[in-house]
């Protein structure tokens, strides 16, 4: 994950109030899907991460060792733990938008 999206991401950490999602085309609602379909895929390599650092941190030879894949597993859960945020967000702000649609434009 990039440090911008990070840093978005921490900057959103809390309830927010969830924005309405600016669906004015096609072009625009493809773009809000492809934006969640990579953020979903990035929660799942988190997770993947996050077994891998809990197996490794299960077999820690050393107490050091043992406390820095402990501070990499806390951080990684925050981050994954905004992700997911995040994308329950912009999932939100997608039916949110789509609602505001007038009935016929909407797919049958």
């Amino acid at each position: 994950m990039s440090r911008d999206l990070f840093g978005k991401l921490q900057a959103q950490r809390g309830d927010v109030p969830v924005q309405t999602a600016q669906i004015n085309t096609m072009d625009a609602f493809q773009h809000e899907v492809d934006e969640i379909e990579r953020n979903m895929s990035q929660v799942k390599f988190n997770v993947d991460e996050l077994d891998k650092l809990q197996k490794r941190a299960l077999n820690a030879i050393s107490d050091s060792e043992t406390a820095a894949l402990e501070r990499q597993l806390d951080r990684l859960t925050a981050e994954t733990n905004d992700l997911n945020n995040h994308v329950s967000n912009q999932l939100k702000a997608m039916q949110s938008a789509l609602r505001q649609l007038p009935n016929d434009a909407r797919a049958p």
